[in-house]
């Protein structure tokens, strides 16, 4: 067995823990540094990009710093903030690792557009926790708004239909109607400032425009119902998500058929190298044509899983 690449690999990653040592780069450092990458923050850069058209790529990088500023942002309100910091470092070593590969098979081209296949999964990873978080958020809404707009039509009565609901709803929703009962009672008893309080604390659409129709119930009982429409839009949503799900449940399983079948290929080239004595693998991975066709399945599979991600993401109501 061939101990080399093991050994270059160990190699590569003490060399990267030492600098990290030397320097004293930790988790912040090297989010602030990626951030800081795709987000210009001078006043100069404001007012040149005001004046001049962008190009494909500033387009591209302004995209990508607003998508990382979002997922930050969102790990936040799920009370993980150091995750994101963490993906950022796994990130930086996926980026080097790919590299490191594409150097190991003499294809240092292949081997950036490696890294930036697998730099993209800390934070895809965290992306599918966000969504989940949203979609529990946005069902323990569902109830929560429900059993609160019932009560407040029954009593016509928005402090007391909230104090009589807050034991029976669960977290985090349960922490911000507590606040408003606190600010209302104990702190401020304007309703309508406690309202615009609450209608900040969740990143919600469908929840602000219920705050914001909640205001206008406190000057005109008669847009009550209007919070039973604006609550229903949550099922509406979630009808659309699973009727999107189904429609591209073919297309996804058809995708990942197609990566499946081309990284086995590579595979299967190798084990008929070893066994059945042709060169095919070997003329892949050596020749410059065969490393031209490495590069270019690798910069399909790159832009696939970019389309792949963007086409099936979930649909949010917009306010």
């Amino acid at each position: 067995m061939d101990y080399s690449i093991l050994i270059r690999i160990a190699a590569i990653i003490f060399v990267t823990v030492g600098i990290v040592l030397l320097f004293g780069i930790n988790s912040k450092t090297i989010e602030d540094t990626i951030m800081s990458l795709f987000i210009r923050k001078r006043l100069s850069d404001e007012v040149q990009d005001a004046s001049q058209s962008l190009n494909f790529f500033q387009k591209r990088f302004r995209k990508t710093g607003k998508k990382l500023e979002q997922l930050r942002d969102a790990m936040e309100a799920t009370s993980h903030r150091g995750a994101f910091s963490y993906a950022c470092i796994a990130s930086v070593f996926c980026m080097v690792g790919g590299i490191a590969f594409g150097g190991f098979i003499d294809n240092i081209v292949f081997g950036i557009v490696f890294g930036m296949i697998l730099c993209i999964i800390p934070f895809r990873i965290l992306s599918n926790m966000v969504e989940s978080y949203k979609r529990s958020l946005q069902d323990e809404l569902e109830m929560s708004l429900n059993v609160i707009t019932m009560a407040y039509i029954r009593d016509e009565n928005l402090i007391k239909a909230i104090d009589d609901v807050i034991p029976n709803l669960r977290s985090p929703v349960k922490e911000v109607f507590e606040d408003f009962s606190n600010q209302v009672h104990y702190v401020n008893p304007s309703v309508k400032k406690a309202i615009r309080r609450i209608r900040e604390q969740i990143d919600d659409p469908i929840f602000r425009e219920w705050c914001d129709n909640l205001l206008l119930c406190q000057e005109d009982m008669d847009q009550v119902t209007n919070l039973l429409n604006i609550i229903h839009k949550y099922s509406e949503q979630k009808l659309v998500n699973q009727k999107l799900v189904t429609a591209l449940r073919q297309g996804r399983y058809e995708f990942f058929a197609m990566v499946g079948f081309l990284i086995g290929n590579l595979g299967l080239l190798y084990i008929m190298q070893n066994y059945m004595d042709n060169n095919w693998f070997d003329l892949l991975f050596t020749t410059f044509f065969g490393k031209v066709v490495i590069i270019v399945d690798a910069i399909i599979l790159f832009v696939g899983i970019m389309l792949k991600n963007k086409f099936t993401k979930p649909v949010e109501y917009d306010y």
